[in-house]
């Protein structure tokens, strides 16, 4: 199995291109949408619109997905919640103290959306942005630099660790180490054999990353210099305008006009 060490697709296309600070104003616009609208259509309208974004990156969706392969269960365990737990509505099924509504189903399915919307926005950026140019994109939207750094490393080593972690899995299982069988006991005797390579492979990780930090004299100077900076040209102006201007246009739509709303008093 091969070693991910990087979220990063490389690839020509203009969302490659774009400044970073551009495509984390889009994550944030995407954030406000879903949080504003709470109706299905319009939830399923924004993840259609991010799959647009990740078409135009020109990202494998095979990949893309097979990094948010493990949210979607959670989308649809906390999309089944509401809907079984929800009360206002025509009833629709029922047993129990348990029942469905059409009001219940429609804001379970958007919050299940908003859910994996939010992380699938994500990898978009993650996966059409170096790790330099994303925190040289925080720190341009005035995140102090400390705090910069600890999401971007974070971001940079998660996939070293995930490819560590099946690497010791699989040889383990080379020498005939069953994960999948036993009791749940036997399960979590088994994992030790796992967890304690993989935990002493994290901590040597850090240390290392400790010791790169302080050879480069880390924390030194109270202000930083950067050798790559440039201003955001016209159109990515024009398009943050109009980021602005679509979620200014959203909220209109929730809170003046009453459109996008299964539940109204609620988010």
């Amino acid at each position: 199995m091969p070693l991910v060490t990087r979220f990063y697709i490389d690839r020509s296309s203009p969302i490659h291109q774009m400044d970073a600070r551009v495509k984390l104003i889009w994550v944030l616009v995407i954030f406000l949408a879903v949080m504003t609208f709470n109706h299905p259509l319009y939830h399923l309208a924004i993840f259609l619109s991010i799959l647009a974004a990740a078409a135009a990156a020109k990202l494998p969706m095979r990949i893309l997905f097979s990094r948010v392969k493990a949210i979607i269960p959670l989308g649809i365990l906390i999309a089944a919640m509401w809907a079984i737990f929800g009360k206002e509505g025509v009833i629709l099924w029922k047993w129990w103290v348990f029942q469905i509504t059409d009001i219940s189903l429609q804001y379970g399915i958007s919050v299940g959306f908003r859910v994996i919307s939010l992380v699938l926005a994500l990898f978009v950026v993650l996966q059409s942005t170096e790790q330099a140019e994303l925190l040289y994109g925080l720190i341009g939207l005035k995140m102090p630099y400390n705090f910069a750094f600890i999401i971007t490393a974070i971001f940079r080593f998660a996939p070293t660790i995930s490819g560590e972690a099946d690497t010791i899995r699989e040889a383990q299982r080379t020498r005939a180490m069953d994960f999948e069988t036993g009791s749940s006991i036997e399960r979590i005797r088994k994992s030790t054999s796992f967890l304690v390579p993989l935990i002493i492979r994290v901590l040597k990780t850090t240390l290392e990353l400790s010791i790169a930090l302080s050879s480069k004299a880390y924390g030194a100077y109270p202000t930083r210099t950067f050798h790559r900076q440039r201003p955001l040209d016209q159109s990515e102006k024009i398009l943050v305008v109009a980021l602005a201007g679509c979620e200014l246009l959203f909220i209109i739509m929730r809170f003046a006009w009453g459109l996008g709303a299964v539940v109204p008093d609620s988010i």
